[in-house]
């Protein structure tokens, strides 16, 4: 967990495969949505087998706006249309990230609408990620 930002995660993020998405995006608080308090953001990058959990409680307001040597930012990331990022509830962290941060995801692949549409029973609900993990993932009784 990163309480202070590392100078080398946008790095590690830049030239990235964007065909499977490298970038799996999820915020983390209390009540997320407009009055939320975020607590923790967290960054899964499949291609570096790495999982990055950036502590915005701490960070504060310059969580997502602290830039490299060459201006790159985790806002920047996020807003650019162009890197796809895989989210599963984007309703609460694109209402959370503007709300406190003043800034719109873009380039998202929602996780939750492709299994709503892929789904031969009830459309009637959208499913979270914990339940689609517990049913979908390829886990055995012991990791799930």
């Amino acid at each position: 967990m990163f309480d202070m930002f590392p100078e080398y995660l946008l790095g590690d993020l830049s030239g990235l495969p964007i065909d499977p998405p490298s970038l799996y995006l999820g915020i983390k608080g209390v009540k997320l949505g407009r009055l939320c308090s975020i607590s923790i953001s967290s960054l899964h990058v499949p291609p570096l087998v790495n999982t990055y959990l950036i502590d915005v409680h701490v960070l504060g307001e310059n969580t997502f706006d602290v830039k490299d040597i060459h201006g790159s930012s985790l806002r920047g990331v996020i807003e650019d249309s162009l890197v796809p990022k895989a989210v599963s509830d984007i309703r609460s962290v694109s209402l959370a990230l503007y709300s406190h941060f003043d800034f719109c995801v873009n380039g998202v692949i929602a996780l939750q609408l492709l299994e709503l549409a892929t789904r031969d029973y009830s459309l009637e609900y959208l499913a979270g990620l914990s339940k689609r993990l517990l049913n979908d993932a390829p886990l055995n009784s012991c990791q799930k």
